[in-house]
């Protein structure tokens, strides 16, 4: 049995969680990826950039996550 977290439920939470752990990007509904929520989270685990919806995936975004790590690029897409 799969359980699903609903619990981020304002960008500020999202902040957050993603300041504590990268990775909990993965759970912050997509209308709550602001700009500073994605960069805290891969400034925080750059791979957490896996987890970045393509139109969300700026190109501060993506220098941040390569800042990191440069295996970052791993998850840019062709078009970007």
């Amino acid at each position: 049995m799969k359980i699903r977290f609903m619990g981020i439920m304002d960008v500020e939470l999202a902040l957050k969680a993603v300041e504590r752990n990268g990775y909990a990007l993965q759970y912050v509904p997509e209308d709550k990826m602001t700009e500073a929520v994605i960069l805290k989270a891969v400034e925080r685990n750059w791979d957490a950039l896996k987890y970045v919806p393509d139109d969300k995936m700026t190109e501060a975004v993506i220098l941040k996550a390569v800042e990191r790590n440069g295996y970052a690029l791993q998850y840019v897409p062709d078009d970007k």
